[in-house]
């Protein structure tokens, strides 16, 4: 099961990667990650099995378990930064033109993938090679864009960046920005179980 999960959060987040393994390319796939919370709920529960059986070294299983549990955690994060985009881009015409722009983009790379969904589905003989082709080149030029799009905000305007697409901590991270006082509680909420991480 837990191979299995690894495989299924990998996946989730190669799609919503296209191109970029290290960072995420165009705000969570234009909602993939929401979409797929409940793999992430699935790969944390495998992991606290797998804790539990002893499958392999605690330490280890439970730091993985705290990123993907952040991942899980990640869509209602992200929806509130989204309710912020026009309060941040306000008063700054640079930053308001880019984030248009990739809003604009994402909306256009979704309506080009549902098209594509749909031309693939036709009945044999009722689309052509080159309108799935043409369809396919639109998508790879906006994915390009896309990425443009984000390297000129992280470049311009790497606090906006930085908040509109986080990316889960480490362990030893979070523990090098508390104080000696302090501890950070995670709770992650899922099935018929309430996972619990306490870093101090």
């Amino acid at each position: 099961a837990l191979a299995y999960s690894r495989k299924a959060t990998a996946a989730v987040l190669a799609h919503a990667n296209p191109g970029d393994q290290g960072a995420r390319q165009t705000r969570d796939g234009d909602g993939l990650i929401e979409q797929r919370s409940g793999f992430f709920v699935n790969h944390v529960a495998s992991l606290a099995a797998g804790t539990r059986a002893g499958v392999e070294l605690a330490p280890a299983l439970a730091r993985e378990a705290f990123e993907i549990a952040q991942w899980a955690n990640q869509s209602a994060a992200a929806a509130a930064v989204q309710q912020l985009t026009p309060r941040f881009a306000s008063g700054n015409d640079a930053l308001a033109a880019l984030v248009r722009q990739d809003q604009d983009l994402s909306a256009y790379r979704r309506d080009r993938a549902k098209a594509l969904v749909e031309t693939l589905a036709r009945p044999a003989g009722q689309s052509s090679p080159a309108q799935i082709d043409q369809i396919r080149r639109q998508i790879d030029d906006t994915e390009r864009k896309l990425a443009e799009t984000k390297a000129r905000l992280e470049k311009g305007f790497p606090d906006y960046a930085a908040l509109s697409n986080p990316r889960p901590l480490k362990v030893e991270d979070v523990q090098q920005l508390l104080a000696a006082y302090e501890a950070l509680i995670l709770l992650r909420s899922g099935g018929r179980q309430t996972l619990c991480f306490s870093l101090d």
